[in-house]
């Protein structure tokens, strides 16, 4: 099992290396039918200036379910 927290929230360059390195991993990860948990604060247009579209139709296809949880949030302020 893979869980990637809060995506879209890492400091890199849309497009570059990081998506790439994501994509890849998704791939392989969908290909060998191998358990992944994503959670984001994004919506999906947000995902798609953050990642690349090959990337987001892949989260949002067969392979994936896509679950929004809506609420107050759960952070207290200290």
């Amino acid at each position: 099992m893979l869980i990637l927290d809060d995506l879209g929230a890492e400091q890199a360059k849309p497009g570059g290396l990081g998506a790439a390195i994501i994509d890849e991993l998704l791939v392989q990860r969908e290909a060998n039918m191998l358990a992944t948990i994503i959670t984001t604060n994004l919506v999906v247009e947000e995902l798609r200036t953050r990642l690349t579209d090959r990337l987001v139709d892949r989260l949002r296809g067969e392979w994936a379910a896509l679950f929004t949880a809506v609420g107050e949030s759960r952070r207290t302020s200290a």
